[in-house]
């Protein structure tokens, strides 16, 4: 444990990422839940199940959002992009800098922290050259979800060897009903990534 956390500090914070996590979570099912609704009501009301474009996605909304469909789907990609591009290229940056052991964090200057600055500027310009090409976004978007679907079950197996690990995590080792929760959604994630590369063949 580092020398400047004591361990009721350190409690102190795991119980406020707690709340953090729950919360964000809890956030995004639902919103999750909405996505998959509106799509549902809106591809297979009209039978346009082929959405190849952000134009095809924004015209399937049309039934439901009349003339705004344009404008309220314009919104929702800058909404989401708003929100996911700082955080995806920002947890990219803390993983990789974790791996490498480089000094992380944005409280810290880019002097101090050249290389996790580096990770984010490199992943802001991944994305917009994926924007740019001619690959269409609603494949990557599919193929992402693909690859992410399929390599989850995986990390999750590594997260939960790690949770109850007492030579990594001391005292703060993950209790049993976190452990049944997590290798159950574990063995679920797993399931259904099994079940997706069966159903693509």
């Amino acid at each position: 444990m580092p020398k400047d956390l004591t361990p009721k500090v350190t409690r102190g914070l795991i119980h406020a990422a707690r709340i953090d996590i729950a919360a964000g979570m809890a956030t995004a099912s639902i919103g999750f839940y909405f996505v998959v609704l509106t799509a549902a009501a809106a591809l297979f009301t009209t039978g346009g199940h082929d959405i190849k474009t952000a134009s095809d996605a924004a015209e399937a909304l049309r039934p439901l959002a009349g003339r705004g469909a344009t404008i309220l789907f314009a919104a929702g990609i800058i909404g989401v992009g708003l929100l996911a591009v700082p955080v995806l290229a920002g947890s990219t940056a803390y993983a990789i800098s974790e791996v490498f052991g480089w000094r992380e964090g944005l409280n810290e200057t880019f002097r101090r922290a050249p290389q996790f600055y580096g990770v984010i500027a490199v992943s802001t310009l991944l994305g917009i050259v994926l924007t740019n090409s001619p690959i269409s976004e609603m494949q990557a978007l599919f193929f992402a979800a693909i690859v992410n679907g399929t390599i989850s079950p995986i990390i999750l197996v590594f997260v939960m060897l790690a949770a109850r690990d007492r030579n990594l995590l001391g005292d703060f080792t993950a209790g049993p009903v976190a452990l049944v929760l997590g290798w159950l959604t574990t063995a679920l994630m797993g399931g259904a990534a099994l079940a997706l590369l069966v159903t693509l063949r």
